[in-house]
């Protein structure tokens, strides 16, 4: 990751870290799939947009993030070439359905963690 970004940049990116910490976080197991023939990571559509930076079929200059665009032209191609480590081997798919076990737990701890900061600051202030 440190080749696609300079160094200021790196913990910026919320869902790009998450991203390629894949293999540790807590919700891998449910959203990874193997057997024999299939090996299978599965995005839920929503962390997907927010981590390409908008429209999936677009490239992202039209977004915060415009490195992407030099390399991929839209967000299918992108997650075809960049995998988490350990799982390069995988495919990545990204779906829409309500019910899928998919990974998009990025935006949950970014509010999460959000929220204990707004806590924080407000219990210090009351003191």
């Amino acid at each position: 990751m440190s080749s696609m970004l300079p160094g200021a940049c790196l913990r910026k990116f919320n869902e790009l870290e998450l991203y390629f910490c894949y293999g540790c976080h807590y919700d891998e197991p449910t959203s990874t799939f193997y057997n024999s023939t299939v090996k299978r990571i599965t995005l839920c559509q929503d962390y997907a947009i927010r981590l390409w930076g908008g429209d999936l079929t677009e490239g992202s200059d039209n977004s915060e993030i415009i490195i992407p665009s030099l390399y991929w032209s839209n967000a299918y191609e992108f997650f075809a070439d960049v995998k988490p480590p350990f799982f390069k081997t995988y495919e990545v798919i990204i779906t829409n359905n309500p019910n899928a076990d998919c990974f998009d737990t990025a935006q949950y701890m970014f509010n999460v963690t959000g929220f204990l900061v707004l806590l924080l600051a407000l219990l210090l202030s009351i003191q």
